[in-house]
């Protein structure tokens, strides 16, 4: 996800120790590692697309963002990330549904600025824009 291996690394510094605590980022990053797991060593010893169905589930789960609280809302960004992510890589016809998604969470939650300023929000307003 990224070339640098630092204290930069956003996705593994943000995006790692919040899908520890959250399922909903879990499945997500769990769907990626499948993926990327299955590609590299074309062996399928984990079903990514159980993964990737869950996460999918999840953030249907938590889709009325206005009723959630901060963290709610940037673990369904974080999640929406990583997905579209992992559908860029394994060139799955889902991006532009992911897209629009995040999209639509941005428009409900009132725009990129409602995302805080601290290194979280500025990680995801940085890796939407992109």
């Amino acid at each position: 996800m990224a070339i640098i291996d630092d204290s930069n690394n956003g996705w593994r510094y943000f995006i790692l120790p919040i899908a520890y605590n959250d399922d909903l980022v879990m499945d997500a990053v769990l769907s990626a590692s499948a993926f990327h797991f299955a590609a590299n060593r074309n062996q399928d010893t984990h079903d990514a697309s159980k993964f990737y169905t869950q996460a999918i589930s999840r953030l249907q789960e938590r889709r009325n963002l206005t009723l959630s609280d901060r963290d709610s809302r940037r673990s369904v960004f974080l999640a929406l990330l990583v997905l579209l992510v992992t559908v860029i890589v394994n060139g799955y016809q889902d991006f532009p549904l992911l897209f629009k998604l995040l999209e639509s969470a941005l428009i409900a939650v009132g725009g990129e600025n409602q995302l805080s300023q601290d290194d979280l929000g500025v990680f995801l307003r940085r890796q939407i824009r992109k």
